[in-house]
């Protein structure tokens, strides 16, 4: 009788350290899975201590009850797993927050070290020129023809530095929620007529022209905000074909979407496109393209200014007012940026 009472005892211990083996073995199998992984762990455990509790029942013919209650009390192997597993579980979440806390501060330092770099530069190249030419007309006598060149000069570097602080103003509230759109139905046709001249009259290398159909519906958005957009893409336009060539603003109601551009009942939205014959885009480039201080990873636009800050904002001011935006390009062949916006219905 003692021999099959330490045969019993002995093949309870078998299975409840074979029950906190698995339990650990699974612990390094699933380590990596995070939260799901010990998840799964914990809904083994009841499994494990049930598996003992049968396998006592087994060999002792004892009841249910009685071996649940003697597994409670002599054989605890099971409970020990689940306190193991429990801790091991904590010090596993711990670890998980800190990594992702670390990882964040990480991007959040490349990303910090990226706008100083990228800002820094491109405030200093238009301060520098401001700070030259001024000092020159401060301490030279010219001709009027040279002081208007200079002036001009002047002026362009204050509007680039402009420019530069709005897109810094601009993601500070688009971060922070706090860009007010004044929706209202709109017609697009002075609007992008308007955009046309601004730049035509900026560029002698660069053919611009707008075409728009003839049954091109009103549509609803934010004039100022639209207006930004349009000057954001067919700036970029004209800046990413240093060599000229034609600049095109298209736009038509919109009935046939493509893969990945479904928006709602079939004509309710405004196709918007601006195309160039510029240096292009590289395939590897397009999925972080919209991404902030984004920049073309081709050589020649090292010499081209901006922080990078352009095509995220107007991404952001499309979607927010209904619409989405994509890109195709190829290098050496231009770029043709689409956006969309809803329709004004009555």
């Amino acid at each position: 009788m003692d021999d099959a009472q330490d045969l019993i005892e002995l093949a309870n211990l078998v299975v409840g350290f074979a029950s906190l083996g698995l339990g650990l073995w699974l612990y390094l199998k699933l380590r990596r899975a995070g939260s799901a992984g010990f998840k799964l762990i914990f809904l083994l455990i009841p499994v494990f201590f049930l598996i003992h509790t049968a396998v006592g029942v087994f060999l002792s013919h004892d009841s249910l009850i009685l071996t649940f209650l003697y597994d409670l009390t002599e054989a605890p192997t099971a409970l020990v797993t689940m306190l193991i597993l429990y801790f091991l579980y904590k010090m596993e979440q711990q670890r998980i927050k800190e990594e992702a806390h670390k990882h964040y501060l990480q991007e959040l330092n490349r990303t910090k070290d990226h706008l100083v770099a990228i800002v820094s530069h491109e405030l200093r190249t238009p301060m520098t020129v401001i700070n030259g030419f001024s000092e020159l007309l401060l301490t030279r006598q010219v001709s009027a023809e040279t002081q208007q060149l200079w002036l001009e000069t002047i002026h362009q570097e204050a509007q680039q530095l402009t420019r530069i602080i709005n897109d810094l103003l601009d993601i500070s509230r688009l971060e922070a929620g706090k860009v007010e759109l004044h929706k209202e139905p709109l017609d697009l046709r002075p609007l992008i007529n308007r955009c046309v001249e601004v730049f035509r009259s900026q560029t002698d290398k660069h053919t611009l022209k707008a075409t728009l159909a003839g049954d091109l519906p009103l549509v609803l958005a934010d004039k100022d905000r639209l207006f930004q957009i349009l000057t954001n893409l067919v700036g970029n336009a004209i800046k990413y074909s240093p060599a000229g060539g034609e600049v095109t603003v298209m736009a038509r109601p919109l009935t046939d979407f493509p893969p990945g551009m479904s928006l709602g009942n079939s004509g309710a939205f405004v196709e918007i496109s601006v195309c160039d014959q510029g240096i292009g885009i590289p395939a590897e480039d397009l999925p972080r393209l919209f991404e902030s201080f984004s920049r073309v990873g081709l050589s020649d636009t090292r010499v081209i200014e901006g922080v990078g800050l352009g095509l995220f904002i107007t991404k952001n001011l499309v979607e927010m007012q209904g619409g989405r935006i994509e890109v195709e390009s190829r290098p050496g062949q231009g770029s043709c940026f689409r956006f969309t916006l809803p329709c004004h219905t009555q």
